[in-house]
């Protein structure tokens, strides 16, 4: 469960309920069941509209191997929206008999439609020394006029120039109308973890970023600081909200790429530390950067330093059961868990 935080004296206690909320990467939702395998890798989600409903408004089945990487074979979800719609989809994993993953399927099936409809979702390609090549992720968008997904390239990545702990330090990725959308190369520690990432992002054709981000980890390898310097497009993208798709992706070419395209200095520095269980219990992010300096002051508060602070309390078996959130220094959110073993 999620609970905001309130604070009464020294005392801090549960208040109203949240539905949602991230911590370490990870999604948590009140009213939800989670199973895990022996490996701690999920099998089984139920979410619930409610404490004491019966019937959960969405479940997830995922199918994985009996082995410690538990790659998995397949999804399915099932969704109840309202009393008379109910929908199915099922994605399936292909891999090949080198246990390389081939293709991403998924099938849909509606109440309302009554029929499945068949969408890859992605495709890849591997070289003789078993690195990935190239991915093709496919768009996944439902048309209301052909009543049917749209089944058409989305963006195309390139890997290449693999190290010899199999990581490669190059990709490249085109967008569905081969246009170049990003290029992105990597430097590594001995170890394998990533010690700098420099990417350059364009649009029209038009460098609209090109930054560099510098890692460094704890003995454990998790991130202690992680800094991004460089340069990105100046201020906000914003566009009037009676256009249509079409007319606004005309509205923000004409009014910010062209000669309006305006590159500006950025530098962000996070910085985090974990405790023994290598839970997060700190994480702050500064920056200076001069693509805010012209916009409303509230947007400036917005985006202005706020550090997050976690501690949790633990089981027997070192598994956490509550963690307290604190958001610049004040309690904001409690989670609860409740675990059972089979």
């Amino acid at each position: 469960m999620v609970y905001e935080a309130i604070t009464d004296g020294d005392n801090i206690r549960k208040g109203e309920v949240r539905d949602y909320h991230q911590l370490n990467g990870k999604s948590y939702n009140s009213y939800s069941q989670t199973y895990v395998n022996e490996y701690g890798k999920v099998l089984f989600e139920a979410f619930y509209s409610e404490k004491n409903q019966s019937i959960p408004h969405r479940t997830v089945k995922i199918i994985r191997e009996n082995s410690k990487n538990s790659r998995i074979q397949a999804v399915y979800e099932k969704r109840h929206l309202g009393s008379d719609y109910t929908s199915y989809t099922k994605t399936i994993y292909n891999h090949n008999d080198k246990g390389q993953l081939m293709d991403v399927v998924k099938y849909s099936y509606s109440s309302d439609q009554k029929k499945y409809e068949s969408n890859i979702l992605s495709s890849n390609k591997y070289d003789s020394f078993g690195n990935i090549i190239e991915r093709i992720e496919y768009a996944d968008e439902w048309d209301e006029y052909s009543k049917k997904n749209i089944q058409a390239i989305n963006s195309t990545k390139k890997f290449s120039n693999y190290t010899s702990k199999g990581n490669y330090q190059n990709y490249f990725e085109y967008d569905s109308n081969n246009q170049l959308k990003s290029e992105v190369s990597f430097e590594f520690y001995p170890s394998g973890l990533i010690r700098t990432e420099h990417e350059k992002s364009y649009k029209y054709n038009q460098l609209t970023s090109d930054t560099k981000t510098y890692y460094v980890y704890d003995s454990k390898g998790k991130i202690l600081e992680r800094k991004m310097t460089g340069k990105t497009m100046e201020g906000w993208i914003g566009t009037p909200n009676y256009l249509n798709e079409k007319e606004r992706e005309e509205y923000i070419k004409q009014k910010y790429y062209g000669s309006n395209l305006k590159l500006k200095a950025i530098i962000t520095q996070t910085n985090m530390a974990y405790d023994n269980h290598n839970n997060l219990i700190y994480s702050n992010t500064n920056f200076n950067n001069d693509i805010y300096n012209d916009q409303p002051l509230e947007l400036i508060e917005l985006l202005s330093p706020k550090p997050l602070q976690w501690s949790y309390k633990y089981n027997k078996d070192n598994e956490w059961i509550e963690v307290l959130e604190y958001y610049q220094g004040t309690p904001s959110l409690i989670i609860e868990k409740t675990l059972t073993y089979f």
